[in-house]
């Protein structure tokens, strides 16, 4: 791998023509997050290093659909893509990536506001060995973007689409059903995410080790216990919780239905009680719970109470060390 994206602009430009005329057998590249390049180096990269199957121009805000169009179509051995936040790029981009790259196995198109359905729809119909795609903050998708990743990319094992607001049980239940092998899922904010939705995830995805389903406020206990009845209870290792208000202490019970579970993420979970906290932490101690409890008065300082007299220091039961958390 070679990383380059600290230098200069000239510099950078620069130095891609220079691996292009003599570094042919490069795999890994990444010009992310650096000052704008020349149109022109991603020309260089496309005739020179034809061997490239790792390529991040993520946050270089002057890529345009020509650019990664001249690269795509030279690189025919390309498995992994990052174009996140690439503002520029639109739907053209992903259907020269379906066109040009069957062999693509992860994609990070995230942030950005252009993208939607007909793009991811060019793109899958080529790019069917996709199993990592991440799409967080790409708001004007819809439902019928899940329906074409669960009808064209049966290998998909991780999907990361945060804040993809527009996303409903239609097309939750159709990805559930046609990716059976989703290892991870980061669905943090998608409001349309049901406890309807998470019974077929459970009832079709039994590989899931990673779930993110924070502030989805369509969640309830229900949804909680479909988890804990479905077969991924057996793998399930992470689960972020975060900011659900309609899940209570009623679910608690279904949280240690889960034999591998190591981190559990709880903040602002306002239904769920710090006396339930404890008992998960005692019934469990394998399991990290992260979460937090404002003190009784937010007037008192750390280190004194109504008095001014002393008390012990506060650590939170994520044992984060934070001096604000209440102890147990």
């Amino acid at each position: 791998m070679l990383f380059v994206s600290s230098l200069t602009s000239v510099l950078l430009d620069r130095s891609v023509r220079h691996l292009s005329l003599h570094c042919h057998n490069l795999e890994k590249l990444d010009i992310s997050d650096g000052v704008k390049v020349a149109h022109e180096a991603f020309e260089h990269v496309s005739v020179g290093c034809k061997e490239l199957r790792d390529f991040n121009t993520s946050y270089q805000q002057g890529v345009t659909d020509n650019d990664i169009l001249g690269l795509v179509r030279s690189l025919e051995k390309l498995e992994v893509l990052s174009l996140s936040g690439c503002s520029q790029i639109t739907n053209e981009t992903l259907q020269h990536i379906g066109t040009h790259c069957p062999q693509l196995k992860r994609l990070n198109i995230s942030n950005n506001q252009a993208l939607t359905d007909l793009g991811i729809t060019n793109l899958v119909r080529g790019c069917k060995n996709l199993e990592h795609l991440c799409a967080s903050l790409c708001v004007e998708l819809t439902d019928t973007s899940l329906v074409r990743l669960s009808e064209n990319c049966h290998k998909l094992s991780t999907l990361e689409a945060a804040h993809c607001e527009q996303f409903g049980n239609r097309g939750f239940e159709a990805l559930f059903a046609g990716c059976p092998n989703i290892q991870r899922l980061d669905l943090e904010a998608c409001y349309g995410l049901t406890d309807n939705a998470l019974r077929h995830l459970a009832s079709h995805c039994h590989n899931v080790r990673w779930l993110e389903i924070s502030y989805c406020s369509g969640i309830t206990n229900l949804g909680i216990n479909e988890l804990a009845r479905g077969q991924l209870r057996d793998t399930l290792m992470y689960l972020e919780l975060d900011n659900l208000s309609r899940i209570t202490d009623e679910c608690v019970h279904s949280l240690l239905c889960f034999p591998k579970l190591c981190k559990l993420d709880l903040f602002d979970c306002v239904g769920i009680s710090q006396h339930c906290v404890n008992l998960l932490r005692v019934n469990k101690p394998s399991i990290n719970v992260q979460t937090y409890f404002a003190p009784d008065d937010p007037e008192m300082t750390d280190d004194e109470d109504e008095e001014g007299v002393a008390v012990e220091s506060r650590e939170c039961v994520g044992c984060c060390g934070n001096s604000k958390c209440v102890i147990l």
